[in-house]
């Protein structure tokens, strides 16, 4: 399955992240109040997300697809020296 891209510099809406979520193939948990929690049976641990949310902050976001490991890794911005 290919992964979902994530954009590091787009606000994101719970509704969007649960949407690439479902999209990598995680599927609702639980809840516990405005808490829900995503898990996917080929992988590991469980993913929490605060919905409704019209605008999730950026390091929350990060941590969210950090969790999921949807986060591709930056290339690095330092150049070997020779």
């Amino acid at each position: 399955m290919k992964k979902p891209e994530i954009d590091r510099n787009k606000t994101y809406s719970s509704s969007e992240i649960i949407g690439i979520l479902e999209t990598d193939g995680r599927r609702l948990h639980g809840s516990e109040g405005s808490h829900y929690q995503f898990k996917n049976p080929e992988k590991k641990g469980k993913v929490t997300v605060k919905h409704p949310e019209k605008s999730v902050p950026g390091p929350t976001a990060k941590s969210i697809w950090k969790q999921a490991g949807l986060l591709q890794p930056r290339s690095s911005r330092k150049e070997t020296e020779s």
